[in-house]
């Protein structure tokens, strides 16, 4: 089961990440420790475990954020496989039925952020995905139709362990 980890928790939100903090710049490592802890079941992997990574590997931006390209060049360790696709609802929906877990990388829109986002989805059925915002419980517990953010999505990333 992939939890449902906050980056504005108090275990590790408000350190810094970059020159900013995990609680306001941290999503992304903060998702793909959502993916390691789902997968392996390796709990010490915390978003503060994986904002340090980001930083000494140089993935962290200045201003705050995360590049996208952390999102699957850095899991080898874990043991665990990334495949990247562009926005595509067919392979979101392929890689969900096939028991994988996804992050989406988010442009600046409507729903979820202004500055760019990552998020975790979980499930997909009909159009309606699960999600698990690192940012928001409301948005964690809304129901939403991929229709509806189809338009910020910039790239997905599909997460299996290594066979």
């Amino acid at each position: 089961t992939v939890p449902h980890l906050l980056q504005w928790d108090s275990k590790w939100g408000y350190q810094m990440y970059g020159d900013s903090t995990i609680a306001a710049s941290g999503c992304g490592p903060t998702c793909l420790s959502m993916v390691i802890v789902g997968l392996t079941g390796d709990t010490t992997i915390t978003p503060y475990v994986l904002s340090k990574y980001s930083e000494d590997m140089g993935y962290t931006i200045e201003g705050g954020g995360t590049y996208a390209n952390f999102m699957c060049e850095t899991l080898d360790e874990w043991g665990i496989e990334a495949t990247e696709s562009l926005e595509s609802e067919n392979f979101l929906q392929d890689e969900i039925a096939e028991g994988k877990v996804i992050v989406c990388n988010l442009n600046p829109g409507k729903y979820f952020t202004d500055v760019g986002h990552f998020i975790v989805i979980t499930g997909y059925e009909n159009g309606v995905i699960t999600v698990l915002d690192p940012f928001s419980i409301e948005n964690t517990e809304k129901e939403w139709n991929y229709s509806d953010i189809k338009e910020q999505v910039a790239s997905l990333y599909s997460y299996a362990l290594k066979k």
